[in-house]
Parts: C-alpha cells; structure tokens; sequence
C-alpha cells in the first residue's frame, strides 16, 4: 500500500510538475492556469530577501520605519511557507527550520522595543548557506523517491520544486525547450514502472548545473560621455564588461551584416561581453537589460526616443559557434499573450457595460471611469518592460480601491483580493474539473463509462458548459463521486481533483479550513508582490528575477475583481463601486459565518439520524448516513453577495 501511494505520488508530481512546460497550443490554457495559481515561491528567495531589508536597516540606506514593516511582512511570510514546505517539514533541515520558526514567533510576541533581528538574521544566514537552490531541488527529488506523500504534499512541493529551477535563473524559454528534447517526458506516467518514475525523477536533476559562460556581440546607441570612456578604456563597465570588439569580431558582424542589420552611424558602437547564465536566452536577458536600464537617463536627457539596443545579437557558447539571437525578451512574449487575451474578454465586457450605462443614462459616471482608467492601464503594460509591467497592474488595482474608505492601499488590496477569490475557490475547482473530464471525454483513448456518460447527460448546458447546479448535487453524491473516481483511476491528475471536489463538497468544516488557508496564503502572497513593486519603485527597475511570475498572478487577481465588478454593474448600472466593494468584505464575513453554522448544523443533524436509527447500524445505514445531504451546499459553493 505504501510503494503504491509512494509511486502515484511520483505519478503525480510528473504529471503536474509539466504544465509549466508545455506552452502547445492544447496545453496552453493548463500552462497559464498553473502560472496564476502559483502561490507558493522559493523558499530560498525568500530568505535572501529578508537578509536584504535586515542589512538596508542596519546601514541605514532607506526610511527604517518602511523597511521594518517590510521586515515584519517577510518574517510573517517566511513563517508560513517553513510551516507549509514539506521539504522543511521532513528533510535534512527540519530541526533548523523548526528552530528558526520558535525563534521568529517569540520576536512577534515580543514588545517594539526589545526587537532584536540578530538571531534569526543569524538562523537564516546559515541555513542560506548550507542550502542553496541547486541541494534544494536534490533534496526534493530524494524526498519524492522515499517519502510516500499525500496528494496536498505534492501539490505544494511542485510549487517550490518549480520555484527552485525558475530562482536558479533559468528562463521559460528555455524549460519548455528542454523538456521537447526528451521524449521520455511526453510520455504519461499513468502506467510506467517505479524504474521508469524513477529516470523520469532524476532528468529533473540534470538542471542542476553550474552555468556556461557566453559571449555576446550587442550593436547599440552610446551617449558621447560612454562613447568617450569605450575609445579611451576598451571598455565600459557597468556590472559586467561591455568591451570594443577587435578586427575579426568586426569581420564577423560585416559577415553577417544583411542579417543584423546594425546602424552605421557614429553613435552606435558594436559591443562584446561575456557573461555567466544558466542558459542563452537568460544570458542574453542579463546583459541587455542591465545596459538598457543604466541608459534610461541618458536617453531622457538626450531625447532619444529609440530602443537603445538593436533587435539582433550573436551570441556564442561553449559549441564554439556564433549564432544569430534576438535581443528582446523571450519570456515576456510568453506571459504577455496570456494576459492580454483575459485583458480582452475584461474589454468586451466593458464595452457593453459602458454603452449600456451611455444610452441609458445620458452619460458616463464615476465607476464606469474608474473602470476604464484601469483597463486602460492593463492595456497600456502589455508592451512595457516585464518591470514596468508589474507596477502599472498594481496602479490598475490602485484605481479600483481608491473608493474604498479607510484603510492604506496595501490594507485594501489585502482586505478586497483574497476575498473575492475565496468566494469563488469551489466554482474555480468545478470549473477545472469540468473541463478535464471534458478533454478526458473528447480525446482518442475515451471508451464510453456509464457514470461518465450519466454526469454530462445531467449536466450539461449549450456551449460545452455545465448547469452549476445539476454539477454540484451530482458531486455531493458519495456513491457517484466514488464511481466516477474509480473509473478514472489511471489519470493522477482528475483522481486528485476528484478527491479534493470531495473534500470540500461534503466536508463542510474542511471547506472553509480551505477557504481559510487559500485566505492567508493570497495575503501573503499580495503582500510580497507589494514589496517588489516598492522595490522596483525604488531599485530604478533593476532586479535579478524576471517580475513577469508575479504579474502573471497579480494580473489574474486584477481580473477577478474587474470581473466581479462588472458582473454586478451590469445587473444594476447606478451601484457605486464602493458598494459593491463593500459587499465583497461583508459577503465575505457572512460566508466564513454561514460555513461555521452548516459545519455545526451538519454533525448536530448526524448525531440525531444515529441516535434515531439506533446503535447497531447496517452498512447499508451507514452508506445512506453518506449519502443523505445536511447542509446547503449550493449555496456553500456559490455564495451570493450580500446588498447586490
């Protein structure tokens, strides 16, 4: 029982572990969908992002009153996610991380003035030290291949594991072209042996590496005072060295000179500089951006209106061989497509909503404006910098919450966000389930099942959709739910969803735990996006990690809410949107409220029908105790706002 739980559990993690790496056209909305819902990060950016604040505190480089209130939110954080990661539950360091833990909650409990950062400074400074990204994700991988873990577990370590490779510093690009180069990948995992689980396991290891060294050949416009310093040093250091190229490099860009398509004036200089990546594309990043970013002022103060680095690059690894590349950022081209096609469907929405409120009352008022300055918004980032990007998406949430009284703008975010989500947890869940079962039904391998074929005969509605709910009094049937979940026994993934479907429909108490969790982890999350939006504010947009995995999530959270406020405005144009702002904290309270009662209502109405049906009780009781309903779940999964 224990190989076969360990073996599904590796089955499992594969199988999940890959939708970060499939971007076919198929697979794309799967991609996507892990991005958004990707909550959990590297636990070791983490740590090294509270080693940052600590040491701007103690030279003292920035408002200490700010930093500190960054420090508290990121030892909050770092609480959490050591509470959470299975690796820093059951691996080498548990008894460190369990430590750091005690020693992070008796600094909370300690009064203003006797606050003392040194210890844990101290704790995490080492641990840093004894575990880096690269043993991190060796350490997962081991854990896989002894620890038998439950669906919840891996659904976490994924997260981390893929937050690990991506804080290596490695680009998307490059993941989703890695994983074409081994067919074994493609293969599904539902019947392969633990021999075959295991290879799969250990390809993931193959990307821990030390990282190549590349030459880059970039063309770009130099100030003259740059130009002045290349002729007189060779070189121009800013971070790395960008360096005149002798006669044989000027050869090869003559070579290729139709391809490249280098300006020949005077203030272009053609530049060599070697850098250390983990791969091409990432190298490429590196180089353009950090030459780019320190150019930013001279093209203010010049007027230049251009891109300041041309389109093409050569590029030559340790193959030996110059390749032509692209200079622009591949990644960006990846997450952006993603973004602005939800961005649409918000546009379209809106157009009807804002001619509707135009005819009908003869102008356009204060929310449909405050809609369209964020839409606005949304639509201008997706041709900025990833950097960029990121801080115009949060000024997109900041003109949705500025009618909304009372609290600071990190305060709203965090008191509107995770609500609006939660309230929708169990339709996001159905709605996946929905449209796997979906796909299982269309594909080649289907073969008719009963239980299958009864569900979307019951379910369905025009247009490939489900009636809401016919799906859900179908689900909250136990007999059904065990039938559908035995015969999809060879797909993990739908077994999983199918499992967790009943984890919440008919556990009302572990719904709103979920509820909760989901709660708590979004305000975590929102409160590190707001760090590294202030960080960008005043870093002059100059970070090693690519912001676009966390404007991918603050992008869907901005659509939620869009979403949710023009659903309602469309019912009921004249609402304010403080109103429906408002209806969104109090529904919120009232939901939690509801769920605790149902939870109490449930076990009082099952201790009753047991008493009543006396001691000694048939199995064919007890499988009717299962199956008799005690609680609305209708409205447990579709909670109506309140006031609207």
């Amino acid at each position: 029982m224990a190989e076969e739980r360990l073996l599904n559990g590796q089955r499992y993690f594969i199988s999940k572990l890959l939708e970060f790496f499939d971007v076919s056209s198929h697979q794309l909305p799967v991609f996507y969908k892990a991005l958004q819902d990707k909550r959990y990060d590297s636990i070791i950016l983490m740590f090294n992002e509270f080693l940052d604040i600590e040491r701007e505190i103690r030279e003292g480089t920035s408002d200490k009153t700010k930093l500190k209130h960054s420090m508290n939110s990121s030892l909050k954080s770092i609480k959490y996610h050591c509470k959470n990661n299975p690796w820093a539950l059951k691996g080498d360091l548990s008894r460190d991380i369990d430590y750091l833990i005690k020693e992070i909650e008796k600094f909370q409990t300690n009064e203003e003035k006797q606050k003392d950062y040194t210890r844990i400074r101290l704790a995490i400074s080492s641990i840093t030290k004894r575990s880096d990204s690269d043993s991190l994700i060796k350490d997962y991988i081991e854990l896989l291949l002894k620890s038998p873990l439950s669906y919840k577990e891996i659904d976490l370590f994924v997260q981390y594991f893929f937050s690990e490779i991506i804080n290596l510093g490695y680009s998307m690009k490059y993941l989703i072209e890695w994983k074409q180069q081994y067919k074994e990948l493609n293969k599904f995992t539902n019947h392969l042996s633990k021999k075959e689980l295991q290879d799969k396991l250990f390809l993931f290891k193959e990307l821990v590496k030390e990282p190549s060294s590349y030459l880059i050949i970039i063309n770009s416009w130099l100030p003259d005072e740059l130009k002045d310093e290349l002729y007189k040093d060779e070189n121009i250091t800013i971070k790395y060295r960008y360096c005149k190229i002798d006669a044989d490099k000027e050869k090869l860009v003559t070579d290729q000179a139709n391809k490249l398509n280098y300006p020949k004036a005077e203030q272009y200089q053609n530049l060599i500089v070697e850098v250390i990546a983990y791969d091409k594309y990432k190298a490429i990043e590196k180089v353009v951006k950090n030459l780019e970013s320190y150019l930013e002022m001279y093209k203010h103060h010049y007027s230049f209106d251009k891109k300041a680095i041309n389109v093409n690059c050569l590029l030559k690894s340790n193959e030996d061989v110059w390749e032509k590349m692209r200079t622009d950022n591949v990644d960006t081209q990846i997450f952006n497509k993603s973004m602005s096609d939800r961005e649409n469907e918000d546009i379209r929405d809106f157009i009807l909503l804002r001619d509707k409120v135009r005819i009908d009352e003869g102008k356009i008022n204060t929310s449909i404006n405050q809609l369209n300055n964020s839409l606005e918004t949304l639509r201008k980032s997706i041709d900025d910098s990833p950097e960029n990007r990121l801080l115009n998406n949060w000024s997109s949430l900041e003109y949705i919450l500025n009618s909304y009284e009372g609290k600071s703008i990190i305060g709203k975010v965090i008191d509107i966000v995770p609500k609006v989500i939660c309230m929708y947890h169990v339709k996001d869940q159905l709605n996946i389930l929905w449209e796997n079962l979906s796909k299982y039904k269309g594909s080649k391998d289907y073969k008719e099942v009963e239980i299958i074929e009864s569900l979307f005969q019951l379910c369905s509605r025009d247009k490939g959709k489900y009636d809401k709910i016919s799906f859900v009094n179908f689900l909250s049937s136990e007999k059904k739910l065990r039938e559908l979940y035995d015969c999809l026994e060879g797909n993990v993934v739908i077994h999983r969803e199918i499992a967790y479907i009943r984890d919440i429909l008919l556990n009302v108490k572990r719904l709103k735990e979920n509820v909760m969790t989901l709660h708590e982890l979004i305000e975590h999350d929102l409160t590190r996006i707001y760090r590294l939006r202030n960080k960008l504010v005043h870093s002059d947009n100059n970070i090693s990690f690519n912001s676009d995995i966390f404007t991918i999530r603050l992008n869907k959270y901005i659509n939620s809410l869009i979403g949710t406020l023009i659903h309602y405005l469309k019912r009921q144009p004249n609402l304010h949107i403080s109103e429906v702002l408002n209806s969104i904290h109090e529904t919120y309270k009232w939901y939690i409220d509801f769920l605790e009662k149902e939870d109490i209502k449930e076990k009082e109405l099952k201790e009753k029908e047991k008493k009543r049906k006396g001691k000694d009780q048939s199995s064919d009781m007890s499988e009717e105790l299962e199956e008799k309903l005690y609680v609305d779940i209708a409205t447990a999964a579709y909670p109506p706002y309140l006031y609207l």
